[in-house]
């Protein structure tokens, strides 16, 4: 047994341009099977996240919205650009995130939320408590 380790551990290359051609060749015929698996990967990756950056409510911490296929990840320092060029894409983020044991720096909001606070600066929401508080 000792010895089979070491043999594999020594063609660890060869063993990869073996193990991917055929990962490649089992994607290529099982296509639809593929695109489920990956579907639902994908799906649980991101509830993954999105319910340890959110405490277990899955809302936007801004407004409230709880509809799932509205939420995203928030970066609090807005570097999301530069961490997905690191990373590799947002799903390599996630990755990245539950390997990690969830970093602190991420919030969970809603799409509108997190894209008025790129280009606003401030989420809109922000604005109309203050006005609620005002009258």
């Amino acid at each position: 047994m000792y010895f089979n380790f070491l043999v594999w551990y020594n063609d660890i290359d060869g063993y990869r341009l073996k193990h991917n051609k055929y990962g490649r060749l089992w994607r290529i015929k099982n296509r639809d099977r593929w695109l489920e698996l990956s579907k639902r990967y994908n799906k649980k990756l991101k509830l993954d996240v999105l319910n340890a950056y959110s405490n277990r409510k899955l809302e936007c911490k801004c407004c409230g919205e709880s509809q799932i296929e509205f939420l995203t990840l928030d970066h609090l320092l807005n570097n999301g650009a530069s961490d997905r060029r690191l990373r590799g894409g947002s799903k390599s983020v996630y990755v990245y995130l539950r390997l990690n044991n969830f970093p602190s720096g991420y919030q969970v909001l809603c799409y509108n939320c997190n894209c008025a606070k790129a280009y606003y600066k401030k989420c809109p929401h922000k604005n109309n408590e203050k006005n609620a508080n005002k009258t």
